[in-house]
């Protein structure tokens, strides 16, 4: 999936239940807010999002640490994520963001 939102700045991206998606590329200057959820196949996510201050994952089962390390570099004012039901990224259900 290769997605470009041009959306306000105050408007939320939903992405949910997408089992067979594995890949997606998000291109999004003014997004603030991401929240993916029940996409257990998605391995790779790509964010280039410069204004993304927080990000929710629930049921990304196959995600990883270094996946998420790389949004963290594409996201510099990424603050927040939230990870519920991804076990490969971290046992707490917040992660430090400067830790990774």
């Amino acid at each position: 999936l290769a997605l470009e939102f041009q959306g306000e700045p105050e408007t939320p991206l939903y992405m949910k239940n997408c089992p067979y998606l594995l890949q997606a590329w998000i291109r999004a200057p003014h997004l603030r807010d991401l929240f993916i959820s029940t996409c257990p196949a998605l391995y790779l996510l790509d964010c280039q999002c410069a204004s993304l201050r927080s990000l929710g994952l629930a049921g990304c089962r196959s995600l990883t640490e270094p996946a998420l390390y790389r949004v963290v570099t594409g996201c510099p004012r990424l603050t927040r994520v939230t990870c519920k039901g991804s076990p490969q990224i971290s046992p707490a259900s917040e992660v430090d963001v400067r830790a990774l």
